[in-house]
């Protein structure tokens, strides 16, 4: 799991929650966000190893609503581009 807050991601072609379309679910993997902004997703649920469920978008696909732990959250595409995912199985979404 990789708790790197503030840099970005080494490898741009890494799959993002930005990725997921409406009804696939993947692990989080890493949170590439301001630590006071990954701090407070955390606290929400978003922590690396739980499964995030992409839901119902807004206009334009932003922003989108995201189910962790049982709970709902929108999230912008800009923070959701900087949460890496992964399938629990084998590196790769689930589709």
């Amino acid at each position: 799991m990789n708790f790197n807050l503030n840099e970005p991601a080494d490898d741009p072609s890494q799959e993002t929650l930005a990725d997921l379309r409406e009804g696939e679910s993947a692990v989080l993997a890493a949170l590439h966000l301001p630590q006071r902004t990954a701090e407070h997703l955390m606290w929400l649920g978003f922590v690396p190893g739980a499964e995030i469920a992409a839901g119902k978008s807004g206009p334009g696909g932003d922003p989108r609503v995201y189910t962790v732990s049982g709970s709902a959250f929108a999230l912008r595409r800009a923070t959701a581009r900087r949460m890496f995912v992964a399938n629990p199985d084998d590196g790769v979404r689930n589709d």
